[in-house]
């Protein structure tokens, strides 16, 4: 008779994922025997915060579903989070532009604190609270900490890896925002 693996809990199913992340960065392109520390860092942060994303747009998407202003068709058509969106997009130009001139520490350090302060603002919503007073403005400020976070992790992860490993380096980064992200939904 076979009996079942217990299931992972939380913390274990963080670990266990950037293991496996690493892992397979490592036997693909022998990342670890270079040195590259900034990558798995890297992958580290991005799993954690792309869960957090992730929880916090879900729970978001419920109170605009539970919002009588807004149509299911509007919220399901993220019609409500499109500034969300847009704030990362005009916010990662911006930090784009300051990585070179002051270094992806004063960016994601600073970023990491307006995404935390965006996402404790969002905690004070309640089921009266207006949109546009009340939601929009938290999104906003927590979309523009979550792109100066973005831009500096995937930077610093990728620089420190060679020409030949970038594109699988690369790939371990963006599986770490799905994995993420999966874990956070």
């Amino acid at each position: 008779q076979h009996t079942l693996p217990h299931p992972v809990d939380g913390d274990g199913a963080y670990l266990a994922t950037i293991r496996a992340l690493n892992r397979t960065a490592d036997r693909t392109t022998g990342i670890v025997q270079s040195g590259s520390l900034p990558l798995y860092i890297g992958v580290i942060l991005t799993t954690v915060v792309f869960h957090i994303v992730h929880v916090v747009i879900l729970l978001a998407c419920l109170w605009v579903a539970l919002d009588p202003e807004f149509s299911p068709r509007k919220a399901g058509y993220g019609f409500a989070f499109l500034p969300f969106s847009l704030g990362i997009i005009a916010a990662a130009g911006i930090a784009a532009n300051l990585m070179p001139k002051v270094g992806p520490r004063p960016l994601m350090v600073p970023g990491l604190l307006v995404a935390a302060l965006g996402m404790f603002w969002l905690t004070r919503l309640t089921p009266e609270s207006e949109y546009v007073t009340a939601a929009l403005p938290p999104m906003i400020v927590m979309s523009v900490g979550m792109a100066f976070v973005f831009i500096p992790t995937a930077t610093v992860a990728l620089h420190a890896v060679g020409n030949h490993d970038a594109g699988v380096a690369s790939a371990v980064i963006n599986t770490s925002q799905q994995v993420g992200g999966s874990l956070g939904t």
